[in-house]
């Protein structure tokens, strides 16, 4: 999963339809695009055949768009545009998520979105360590650092280790028959 930075400043040369990967390479704000901030940000993010065919998609209308303003089509061409063939901002997109969960109506009880677009991120994180997925792997997903991972999602993983005991602990008592010490 990438930051609105890292979204903003992909190309189509950054999408390889073949083997379903989004190469992070750069980053782009309103101060304009440079390198990543770390090392881990520089990866290769494996998606879904679901992302890839919206992409397959989102593909033409961009071509469209591009055709619309007398433009060609080449690889190097920002991926996130607007309906006027100008780049996307990461406000832009975290405006187009907020006003999409209004719009949906997923709201909390204060009326405000129940999510923002970097909480999205940490949803991502948060499921694939329940899902029991490498630290490692994971860290390198979203470009950081294993200690990192740790640091940020520490309470998961506390919670992960005490429903690991649990579960150690109902095996034990489905094997053995023992509710405590050796029997």
């Amino acid at each position: 999963m990438s930051t609105p930075r890292e979204a903003c400043s992909l190309q189509w040369r950054n999408i390889d339809f073949k083997n379903n990967t989004v190469t992070i390479e750069r980053t782009r704000d309103e101060k304009g695009t440079r390198t990543p901030k770390t090392k881990n940000s520089y990866r290769k993010i494996l998606v879904d055949n679901l992302v890839i065919d919206q992409l397959k998609k989102y593909k033409i209308w961009c071509k469209q768009i591009l055709l619309k303003h007398g433009k060609t089509f080449d690889d190097h061409q920002l991926i996130f545009i607007t309906e006027f063939n100008n780049p996307l901002h990461g406000m832009a997109i975290h405006k187009m998520f907020r006003d999409t969960m209004f719009k949906a109506g997923i709201l909390n009880d204060d009326g405000e979105p129940k999510i923002t677009f970097h909480g999205l991120r940490h949803t991502h994180a948060t499921i694939l360590l329940n899902g029991g997925q490498n630290v490692k792997v994971i860290a390198e997903h979203l470009g950081n650092t294993p200690a990192m991972i740790y640091q940020i999602y520490g309470h998961v993983m506390k919670e992960l280790e005490e429903q690991t005991m649990e579960v150690f602990s109902k095996s034990l008592e489905i094997e053995t028959g023992a509710k405590s010490g050796a029997n």
